[in-house]
C-alpha cells in the first residue's frame, strides 16, 4: 500500500500542473456556480428549481458530471501518453514496484484530485443553497449524490478511458472511438432501454421526498453499481494490458479474469435494473388484455359497499360486505368484480357459505347466476399489498415511465421526481379508486371504448384501524373511537380514496363549506408570508373566490367539505383526453404536490412579495401587503381551474354521470357546455383563426367517429368538444331558456335528442 500511496501522490502533483486539469477546475468552481447563480439564485425563477432539499445539490452535480466527463477523458489519454514517452514516470517504471500497483496509484491520484475538485464544488453550492437563497437543506442528500451519481460516472469513465487508450495505441484514434462513444451515450442512449446505458444516470428518478424519500432507490443503486463495477473492470484490463516485465507473465491472466468477473457482474445488476421495468410493462400489457377480454360481459352494480382497513404484518388487510344487484335486463351466468392482482383473496362467502370464483389478473369470476332485478350479499377478506402497474393503462408504457421528468415548459426535465401511481406502508398511504384496492363491479377505464366508460355510483362506508400520531384521511364525516376511525357518506359516490399518513392540519369555515388543508410537518410554506389576510378577512377573501369558481362552472360545490392534501413528490397522474380533470382530484379531494414543487404557476407568498419589492411596489403600508397576498390567493384558487388540478368533475361526474354506449363522451359534452362562458344563442360561434381544422373534421365525420380516430391532436380533439358543446348549447336554447340551462344543477336535464349531434 505504500508504494500505492507514493505513485499516487506523484500523478496527483503532475495532475496539478496540467493545464487541461487546472482549466477543468476553473469551470467547475466557477462556470457551474455561476450558472447555478443564473438557473436557481434570483427571485424570479420557476418554484419547483428551488422548492426541495435536493433541488440545489442536484443540480450542481448533474452538470458537474457532464464537466468531469469531458476533462476526465483527456486526462486519462494523457496519463497513457506519458507513459509512453518514458520521461515523467520513469522513476517507477524502473523500479521493483508490481503492474498492479503502479496503475492503482496512477488510478487514485486522477481519482483525488478529481473528487477534491467535486467536494469544493459541493461546498460552492452548499454556501448559495443555504446563505445565498436560503432553500431547504439538507446535508445528507449532498453525501448521497456525491456517493452514487458522481463518484461512479468518475470511476467509470476513468477505468473506460485507461483501458481504451491503453489498448487503442494511436492517439487520435482513441480521442475519436471515446468521443464517438461519449456523444452517442449522451445524445441517443438517454432513454434507449429506460436509460439503462446511460452512465451519467440521467433518466434515472433523482430527487428525494421528505416523506417517502427516493422513489426507486433499489432501481437507482442498481443502475449506479452497475457503472462503478465496469470503471473497476477497465482498471483491471489496463492493468493487465500493461507491457512490463515485472510480476507481468504471474498476474495476468488473475487481472484478466478478475476483470470479467466483475463486468459479469454489473451487467447482472443493469439487467436487474431493465428486467424490473420490463416486467412492470409486461404486466400492464397483460392487465389491459384482461380488461379488454371481460369488456362486453354484463356487468352488475354495487349499491353498498362496507369496507374496513388495517395494517398488520408488513400489508393491508381489509374485510369487504358489498351488496351487488343486476340491474340488466338479461340473467348475468356469472359475476364479474375487479381487484388489484396483488392481492390475495383468502374468504369469500355468501349468507356465511363459501362461494366459487376463479381469477384472471385483476378480474375475479364468481361462479353465480344472478337474475334480473335480483340482489346478492358478498363478504370478501383479502389482504396483500398493491401492483401500482394496472394504473393508467390507456396511457402509453413510455409516457407513464418518464412523466416524473418535471418541466412546465419542455418534453423532459432535468429533475426527475420519480413515477409513482399510489403508496402503500406502514408511514404512509395513499390509495385512490383506479388502483383497485377494494373490489369493484365496475372497472374504471373502458379498454374498448374510453369515451363509453362507465361508472357506478355506491353507498360506502369505510373503518380504519389507526396508528398513534397519523391522519386519516377519506370522504365522508369521521366518527373516531378507539383506535379506529369510521367514515360514513351522506350522498352515492363513484369510488373512495384512503390516505394515511403524519399530517398537520389547518382548518376554516367559507359559508356552509368546511376547507382542510393536510400538510406534511416542516412545509409551512403554505402559509408563510401571510400578514394581513387573516382570520375573518381570510374568509370573506375566499367566500368571493369561491363564489366565483362556482360561477365560472356553473353550479354550486356539492359536498360538505374540500380537503387540500399534500401527496409525495413522486405522486403523478395523466389528462386524459376521454375522462374530465385528473386522479389527483376525487370526492372531496384535491391533491397537491410536496412543496408544490410539481405546480407550474406556484409561487409562495414569500417570494411573491420579494417579486413584489423588486417591481418597486409599496409593501410599507398594509393596503399594499393586502393587494399583494389577495393576488397570491387568487392565483392559489385558479390552480383549481387547471389542468391536472381541475375540480370541474367534482361538480359534474363525481354527483351524477350519463353513460351511453351508443353516445360515447355525451357527459363530457354536457360538463363543457356547462361551464361554456358564450350565450345559448344560435349564430353566436365566436370562432378563431386556427378553428378551421376542426371544422374541416366535423364536416367530414360525426363527433363518434372523430372520437375514434387517435391520430388527431389532443388540442384538435379539445377545440372539438367545445365547438360541440356550443352546438348543444344553441340546440337547448330553442327549447329551454338559457337561464335554465346555467342554473340547472341538481335537477334533472332536459330531454335531449343527442343523435343529432353525436
Amino acid at each position: 500500500m505504500r508504494n500505492v500511496n507514493i505513485v499516487a501522490r506523484y500523478e496527483s502533483k503532475l495532475l496539478r500542473r496540467d493545464i487541461v486539469f487546472l482549466g477543468f477546475v476553473v469551470i467547475a468552481l466557477v462556470g457551474i456556480s455561476l450558472w447555478q447563480m443564473i438557473k436557481q439564485g434570483r427571485v424570479n425563477v420557476f418554484w419547483y428549481k428551488v422548492a426541495l432539499p435536493s433541488s440545489f445539490p442536484f443540480f450542481s452535480m448533474y452538470y458537474y458530471n457532464l464537466v468531469q466527463v469531458l476533462i476526465a477523458l483527456f486526462v486519462c489519454m494523457e496519463v497513457v501518453y506519458r507513459e509512453r514517452k518514458k520521461d515523467a514516470m520513469e522513476v517507477f517504471l524502473c523500479r521493483p514496484f508490481r503492474n498492479s500497483e503502479y496503475c492503482i496509484g496512477r488510478f487514485l491520484g486522477i481519482f483525488r484530485m478529481f473528487l477534491f475538485v467535486n467536494i469544493c464544488v459541493l461546498l460552492v453550492c452548499m454556501y448559495i443553497n443555504l446563505w445565498v437563497v436560503g432553500a431547504p437543506f439538507n446535508v445528507w442528500i449532498y453525501v448521497f449524490y456525491l456517493f452514487t451519481l458522481s463518484i461512479p460516472t468518475l470511476i467509470f469513465v476513468l477505468g473506460c478511458a485507461l483501458s481504451i487508450s491503453a489498448m487503442v495505441k494511436n492517439r487520435p484514434l482513441s480521442v475519436l472511438v471515446l468521443g464517438l462513444f461519449g456523444l452517442g451515450v449522451y445524445f441517443y442512449l438517454d432513454e434507449w432501454q429506460f436509460g439503462a446505458f446511460d452512465f451519467w444516470g440521467r433518466n434515472l428518478p433523482n430527487m428525494f421526498s421528505d416523506v417517502v424519500g427516493h422513489p426507486d432507490l433499489k432501481g437507482y443503486l442498481l443502475h449506479r453499481l452497475t457503472y462503478t463495477g465496469l470503471g473497476v473492470a477497465g482498471v483491471l484490463f489496463w492493468v493487465a494490458n500493461m507491457k512490463r516485465l515485472r510480476d507481468h507473465k504471474e498476474h495476468q491472466g488473475l487481472q484478466w479474469g478478475s476483470g470479467g468477473v466483475v463486468v459479469l457482474c454489473s451487467v447482472i445488476c443493469l439487467f436487474l435494473y431493465w428486467d424490473a421495468i420490463r416486467q412492470r410493462e409486461c404486466r400492464s400489457e397483460e392487465y389491459r388484455q384482461a380488461y379488454v377480454e371481460y369488456q362486453s360481459r354484463p356487468k352488475a352494480r354495487v349499491t353498498n359497499h362496507e369496507i374496513s382497513y388495517e395494517w398488520k404484518d408488513g400489508e393491508m388487510w381489509l374485510d369487504s360486505r358489498m351488496t351487488l344487484q343486476n340491474r340488466n335486463q338479461e340473467r348475468l351466468s356469472e359475476i364479474v368484480l375487479y381487484l388489484n392482482p396483488s392481492l390475495e383473496i383468502y374468504s369469500l362467502k355468501e349468507a356465511g357459505n363459501d362461494m366459487g370464483y376463479h381469477r384472471d389478473q385483476q378480474v375475479v369470476v364468481l361462479e353465480r347466476q344472478l337474475l334480473p332485478g335480483d340482489t346478492i350479499s358478498l363478504h370478501l377478506s383479502y389482504k396483500g399489498k398493491i401492483d401500482e402497474a394496472i394504473c393508467y393503462l390507456d396511457v402509453p408504457f413510455e409516457e407513464r415511465h418518464n412523466v416524473g421528468r418535471y418541466d412546465p415548459g419542455k418534453r423532459r426535465g432535468l429533475f426527475n421526481f420519480g413515477t409513482r401511481f399510489a403508496y402503500l406502508g406502514e408511514n404512509y398511504t395513499l390509495l385512490h379508486p383506479e388502483i383497485l384496492w377494494y373490489p369493484v363491479a365496475v372497472p374504471p377505464i373502458n379498454m374498448v371504448s374510453p369515451y363509453a366508460r362507465e361508472i357506478n355510483f355506491s353507498e360506502y362506508t369505510l373503518r380504519v384501524k389507526t396508528r398513534d400520531g397519523q391522519q386519516v384521511l377519506s370522504q365522508g364525516e369521521p366518527e373516531y373511537g378507539t383506535g379506529e376511525v369510521f367514515f360514513k357518506n351522506r350522498q352515492k359516490l363513484p369510488g373512495i380514496t384512503l390516505c394515511i399518513g403524519n399530517y398537520h392540519k389547518k382548518e376554516i369555515e367559507i359559508g356552509n363549506l368546511h376547507v382542510e388543508f393536510y400538510y406534511f410537518p416542516g412545509h409551512e410554506l403554505f402559509f408563510e408570508g401571510y400578514t394581513e389576510i387573516q382570520g375573518e378577512k381570510l374568509s370573506k377573501v375566499l367566500a368571493m373566490l369561491k363564489g366565483r369558481l362556482e360561477a365560472r362552472i356553473g353550479r354550486g360545490y356539492p359536498f360538505q367539505k374540500l380537503m387540500l392534501v399534500e401527496s409525495p413528490l413522486s405522486f403523478v397522474s395523466f389528462l386524459r383526453k376521454w375522462k374530465t380533470g385528473s386522479e389527483f382530484v376525487q370526492p372531496e379531494f384535491v391533491f397537491l404536490g410536496e412543496r408544490a414543487a410539481s405546480i407550474p404557476s406556484y409561487v409562495p407568498m414569500t417570494v411573491a412579495k420579494k417579486f413584489a419589492k423588486e417591481r418597486q411596489e409599496n409593501l410599507d403600508d398594509p393596503e399594499g401587503i393586502y393587494s399583494v397576498e389577495r393576488m397570491g390567493l387568487q392565483s392559489n384558487v385558479t390552480l383549481l381551474q387547471q389542468k391536472l388540478h381541475d375540480i370541474l368533475p367534482m361538480y359534474y361526474d363525481f354527483t351524477g354521470f350519463l353513460s351511453s354506449g351508443t353516445y360515447p363522451a355525451a357527459n363530457m359534452l354536457l360538463s363543457k357546455m356547462f361551464i361554456s362562458k358564450k350565450k345559448y344563442t344560435i349564430g353566436n360561434t365566436g370562432l378563431r383563426p386556427d378553428d378551421m381544422l376542426a371544422i374541416d373534421c366535423l364536416k367530414q365525420a360525426s363527433l363518434k367517429e372523430i372520437l375514434s380516430n387517435d391520430s388527431l391532436p389532443d388540442k384538435v380533439q379539445a377545440r372539438i368538444f367545445e365547438l360541440e358543446a356550443g352546438a348543444l348549447a344553441a340546440y337547448l336554447s330553442t327549447s329551454v331558456a338559457p337561464k335554465s340551462c346555467t342554473n340547472s344543477r341538481n335537477s334533472s336535464l332536459p330531454a335531449l335528442n343527442l343523435k343529432k349531434l353525436l
